[in-house]
């Protein structure tokens, strides 16, 4: 979640591009100590690299993510499509 591209190689991004029809986002990081650094790359720069491969998806019908509350056991899933 924190490499350019997820470290993907442009052939393997193509394959994902070309065939992929869902594609869940459930990586986070939701430690409190964690360094911040690192939890806006987990979480507002990896979701957003994930949506820039979504838009080149040509199967994809659904982007699911979910976003972690305090407690670790109430999570909220939001279909953004």
């Amino acid at each position: 979640m924190t490499l350019p591209g997820f470290g993907l190689s442009d052939s393997d991004r193509n394959l994902l591009c070309e065939n992929v029809s869902v594609v869940f986002n459930l990586a986070a990081t939701v430690r409190f100590d964690e360094e911040l650094k690192m939890a806006v790359k987990m979480n507002v720069m990896g979701p957003r690299e994930l949506l820039e491969i979504c838009k080149d998806m040509k199967q994809l019908k659904v982007r699911l993510f979910s976003i972690s509350q305090p407690n670790s056991y109430n999570k909220l899933l939001y279909q953004l499509s």
